[in-house]
C-alpha cells in the first residue's frame, strides 16, 4: 500500500510511494492508470514535484535524494549529504532550488540540475515551502524555535578544494593580476587558475604558514614554520601556464609562526 501520495502542479498526475517499497508509481488522476514507474534505490520518505511538473525529487531511505525526469523515468541527479531520514522536500517557484530537511537536524539547499549542495543550516521541518517570491523558506524549526529562513544568493563564483589529507590551509592569496589563487596546506602550496577554478600546480612545503604575491607580479614568497621565508621568481609562459624559479632563502627563522 502507499503511505504517501502527492499531486503534480497541474493536478493531472499523482505520485504514489511507500517507505517499504522502492518503487514510485506516477498515475493519471482521471483514469488511475500507471503512466510511469520509478525504481528508486530504497523506499521513499519524501518527495516534491518541480513547478513545471517535469521533474520529481524523491528522498529515499538510504538518506539520498534523487531527481527524476517524470516523463521518461530517467534519473537526472543524485544528491548525497544527509545522514538521517529525509522528512520533507520542496522546490522553489523558479525550480532552480531544492530544499530538504532530515532527522539529522540539518536543512540543506541544493542545485538539483548541477547535483550539488549550495548551503546548509541547522534545523529541520516537516512541511517546508518557499514564499511566493522565493525570498523565504517557511516551516523551519530548531528546538522550540519556529520561523522563516531568508534565502539570499551569494556572489560566489568558484569552489576550490584541497585534498582531505591536508588538515589545515593558510589564508588564500591572489597574484597581483588576479589570475592565480594560492594557499598553503600542511605539506604543499597549491595553485589554481582563478577564472576557471582548475588546479594548475603545487609543490611540497614542510609546514606552510603563508603565501605572498608582491605587487610587481614577478615573484612569490612562502612562509614556512620550519624553513623560514623563501622567495621564488614567477614567470608567465602562456595563457594559463607559469614557471616558478628555485627557492632563494630570504629569511631563515626556524619556528616562525609558532605559537
Amino acid at each position: 500500500f502507499f503511505d504517501c501520495v502527492v499531486l503534480n502542479p497541474g493536478d493531472t498526475r499523482l505520485a504514489c510511494s511507500s517507505r517499504e517499497d522502492p518503487r514510485v508509481e506516477i498515475r493519471d488522476v482521471g483514469s488511475g492508470q500507471t503512466l510511469r514507474t520509478l525504481n528508486c534505490p530504497a523506499g521513499v520518505s519524501a518527495y516534491a514535484w518541480s513547478p513545471d511538473g517535469k521533474h520529481l525529487a524523491t528522498g529515499c531511505m538510504d538518506f539520498n535524494i534523487y531527481v527524476w525526469d517524470a516523463e521518461t523515468g530517467e534519473r537526472k541527479a543524485s544528491l548525497a549529504g544527509h545522514v538521517g531520514m529525509i522528512t520533507c522536500l520542496a522546490f522553489n517557484h523558479d525550480g532552480n532550488l531544492l530544499a530538504s530537511t532530515s532527522f539529522d537536524g540539518v536543512l540543506r539547499l541544493w542545485n538539483a540540475d548541477a547535483g550539488r549542495q549550495l548551503a546548509s543550516y541547522r534545523g529541520s521541518g516537516w512541511q517546508i515551502q518557499f514564499s511566493p517570491d522565493d525570498r523565504y523558506l517557511m516551516g523551519w524549526q530548531y528546538g522550540n524555535h519556529y520561523g522563516w529562513l531568508e534565502i539570499a544568493f551569494s556572489q560566489e563564483c568558484r569552489e576550490l578544494f584541497v585534498p582531505r589529507d591536508e588538515d589545515r590551509a593558510s589564508v588564500p592569496a591572489f597574484s597581483s593580476d588576479g589570475r592565480i589563487l594560492a594557499t598553503g596546506t600542511t605539506g604543499k602550496i597549491h595553485f589554481w587558475d582563478a577564472a576557471s577554478g582548475q588546479k594548475i600546480g603545487s609543490f611540497p612545503q614542510k609546514r606552510s604558514e603563508d603565501v605572498i604575491f608582491p605587487p610587481d607580479g614577478r615573484s612569490l614568497f612562502t612562509v614556512d614554520r620550519i624553513a623560514g621565508v623563501r622567495q621564488r621568481t614567477l614567470e608567465s609562459v602562456g595563457a594559463s601556464a607559469y614557471r616558478l624559479g628555485k627557492a632563494r632563502p630570504f629569511f631563515d627563522a626556524p619556528g616562525i609562526g609558532a605559537d
